[in-house]
């Protein structure tokens, strides 16, 4: 039995299989390079799309309970403010109010700021920030998507 690979007429040689590995690795870790990027980017618009979304949901909680003047009232959550000029400041450490979220938006924190806006207190306004706390470390950081809003709210007629 003769042995045909020692003529040249079957197989590769090192040199060409190291070529192909080479030319395959320029090519393959290029692409990879755009598809983990093309992944971040989908998973930072993920992150603010639910920014937005709870930072609006936020945005009407305090609302809500502002415009609460009694805890009576047939719209208003339990323990409702029975006064517009109330402190509904939050922050994700604040104690008794915490600017936090249920599932499945638990990494998610926010800061909720109630202000007056000047004159004789009849409109205040709220601003909210809403962030992705990758870092779990309850403070937003530069690197972290986040998604800012504001709104004014006014005393009801009535009360005027």
């Amino acid at each position: 039995m003769r042995d045909t690979r020692h003529d040249g007429s079957r197989g590769f040689t090192i040199v060409e299989v190291v070529v192909v590995v080479v030319l395959m690795g320029l090519v393959v870790y290029p692409m990879a390079r755009v598809v983990a990027s093309s992944l971040e980017a989908s998973n930072n618009e993920f992150r603010l799309t639910h920014a937005a979304f709870l930072a609006q949901m936020k945005i009407e909680e305090t609302r809500t309970r502002a415009a609460c003047y009694s805890t009576a009232g047939p719209l208003c959550p339990e323990g409702g403010s029975s006064d517009f000029t109330a402190n509904f400041d939050s922050t994700p450490t604040t104690v008794g109010n915490p600017c936090l979220f249920p599932a499945p938006f638990e990494d998610f924190k926010c800061t909720v700021q109630y202000y007056n806006t000047g004159g004789a207190g009849f409109r205040r306004a709220m601003r909210v920030r809403v962030w992705h706390d990758t870092d779990v470390d309850n403070t937003l950081d530069a690197d972290e998507p986040s998604v800012f809003l504001e709104t004014t709210i006014s005393k009801r007629p009535p009360d005027w």
